[in-house]
């Protein structure tokens, strides 16, 4: 009974997470471009399903529950269909919202867009460190297959929608998009919370620790 009760309360986080973070990834076909009332619209329509599902969900959460660990995955997930939205325009096999750039993704001009692909990268980065230390710290014979699985599919996942960034992303032309990606991923990668050495070191004496017990 907890495990179900758990997995809706993991399910209408992730749903409201999902209908209020895809509010940049909505785009109205009868309205002008660059108009927002059409976003306007939607967040104002998304905005009580969100707080629907907050609601139940706080009233069947039993322990703490920490948002930003489905905000980060629905932004990473929202990051790869911008960038495979991006790299459609590049290619031709999708229009993009201004007469004058190829490359704009569900935004009007590249600027935005490209803020929001830089915003999205050190995300990325820090759930891909986070799950690949997961994996060098965890045995082979500890029951937890499943996690496992879970945590390499997460790695590829994250490393897969941090390439395709990093392929549309230059192509924005936007130079304060890629000092921000820069300084933001630099500071994902030196924080001290995040424990890279420390897994790193993990994964190594139990390198050791197997070869002192052959």
């Amino acid at each position: 009974m907890n495990n179900v009760r758990n997995l809706l309360t993991g399910s209408l986080v992730y749903i409201a997470c999902i209908v209020l973070l895809s509010l940049a990834c909505n785009v109205s076909s009868g309205l002008p471009v660059a108009d927002v009332i059409g976003q306007w619209l939607y967040f104002d329509k998304s905005a009580l399903v969100v707080a629907g599902c907050l609601l139940m969900a706080g009233l069947m959460m039993e322990k703490r529950y920490f948002l930003f660990i489905p905000v980060s995955w629905v932004l990473v997930m929202l990051g790869g269909i911008e960038a495979v939205w991006g790299l459609s325009q590049l290619y031709g096999y999708a229009v993009s919202n201004h007469s004058l750039y190829v490359l704009t993704g569900s935004f009007f001009n590249p600027g935005p867009y490209s803020g929001y692909l830089a915003m999205i990268l050190p995300v990325c980065l820090y759930q891909w460190l986070t799950k690949r230390g997961e994996i060098l710290c965890s045995d082979r014979n500890d029951g937890r297959r499943w996690e496992k699985v879970m945590d390499k599919a997460g790695t590829m996942v994250t490393g897969g929608v941090m390439l395709l960034i990093l392929c549309v992303l230059p192509a924005g032309m936007s130079r304060s998009a890629w000092l921000a990606a820069g300084v933001s991923c630099l500071c994902v990668y030196a924080w001290p919370s995040f424990h890279v050495e420390d897994n790193l070191s993990c994964h190594c004496r139990k390198a050791v620790d197997r070869i002192w017990d052959s």
